[in-house]
């Protein structure tokens, strides 16, 4: 009985350490905090309004229904917009989680407390993406509208939703890596930027370049690295408008999800790419951890 509650105490404290408490208290104590979650579900709320106006107006020249073209590109806008706030919010609120410590000559004082490395690893990192989290599912009320016009599955949102939170918690233990390593928090954000630019636009330049000189369709594991692209093939069922006016935003769904060209028959489908992008960022987590 008796290694059972130290074992559940201990499960306790490090999931719950005071890291966390004190990290979260501090981040949500302000006025900065509530500003940029408000600012971010208004700025949301513009894009998929304006959107949708646009829909309606290029419905005059279409013959899909007109419902499932606002469900399909509301959702959409709303998956893109989401994996780019990751990107760019992710790394602002990781890479200074320890090298602030080095910087306010509080680091000494850090490690002599009674919690382990790992322990306070964690809790920089879930209090991080804690705040990250409250971006991405605060979005949920307004995405769970594109139910009401139809034309996307509850299956594609929980792919999307997966992608999204995976790629926070690759890009935040890719800040917290480069704080730690680098100890300065200009350094650290910089090159935390670096990373993510050459995440999102990288591969799919690449990609371009090599079927430009090949004429033919480039290799699909060039797309693999970019959470954009694992994006696009995640949501890909739900980009298709057929017909419509704003069917270019399948056709740039497809070709970002690596779908352009590729090959189908009764004995070989092609696995998606977020398949192979979310074990790789697993991957990267764990060995940057």
């Amino acid at each position: 009985m008796k290694s059972i509650t130290s074992f559940s105490k201990k499960l306790f404290i490090f999931f719950i350490n005071p890291i966390i408490v004190k990290e979260l208290r501090s981040r949500m104590r302000g006025a900065r905090a509530f500003i940029t979650l408000t600012s971010v579900l208004i700025v949301m709320a513009i894009i998929s309004y304006g959107l949708y106006k646009l829909v309606i107006i290029s419905s005059a020249w279409s013959y899909t229904p007109l419902s499932p073209q606002i469900g399909q590109t509301l959702f959409t806008s709303i998956a893109v917009f989401e994996i780019l706030m990751i990107c760019l919010v992710t790394p602002a609120v990781t890479a200074g989680a320890i090298s602030s410590e080095h910087e306010k000559l509080t680091y000494e004082m850090l490690i002599t407390t009674p919690l382990k490395p790992t322990q306070i690893l964690w809790g920089k990192l879930v209090s991080a993406l804690g705040y990250i989290f409250l971006l991405v599912f605060a979005a949920i009320p307004m995405a769970s509208l594109v139910f009401i016009y139809g034309g996307v599955a509850p299956r594609d949102m929980l792919k999307a939703l997966i992608v999204l939170l995976s790629t926070a918690v690759m890009l935040g233990t890719i800040g917290i890596f480069m704080s730690t390593w680098l100890k300065r928090s200009g350094r650290a954000t910089i090159a935390s930027y670096l990373i993510v630019l050459a995440l999102l636009g990288a591969p799919t330049v690449v990609y371009g370049i090599i079927g430009v000189i090949r004429q033919a369709e480039p290799p699909r594991w060039i797309l693999v690295p970019s959470p954009i692209n694992a994006l696009f093939s995640a949501i890909a069922p739900s980009t298709s408008l057929g017909n419509s006016a704003m069917s270019m935003i399948g056709s740039l769904g497809m070709l970002l999800g690596g779908n352009i060209g590729t090959m189908i028959s009764a004995d070989s489908i092609p696995r998606p790419l977020y398949h192979y992008t979310l074990p790789l960022y697993g991957f990267v987590t764990l060995v940057l951890y």
